[in-house]
């Protein structure tokens, strides 16, 4: 089980088309999680593809597992 952590500057990642990344939108990435890579990289991954690598605000992300 994991727990994560973020600042609003993940979830209010915008794309090239103006669209809000958003917590439902987070909540996939980590459903979809790449088990071969089950890690704050591969989510890092995600959401920086997602932007287009470009980020607005500040970011943080941080993953708890047990």
């Amino acid at each position: 089980m994991s727990v994560f952590l973020t600042t609003d500057g993940i979830i209010e990642s915008l794309n090239v088309d103006g669209k809000q990344l958003g917590s439902k939108g987070l909540m996939e990435i980590i459903k979809n999680i790449d088990t071969t890579d089950p890690s704050i990289n591969s989510i890092k991954k995600q959401v920086t593809r997602f932007t287009s690598e470009h980020f607005e605000d500040d970011v943080s992300l941080v993953m708890i597992s047990s």
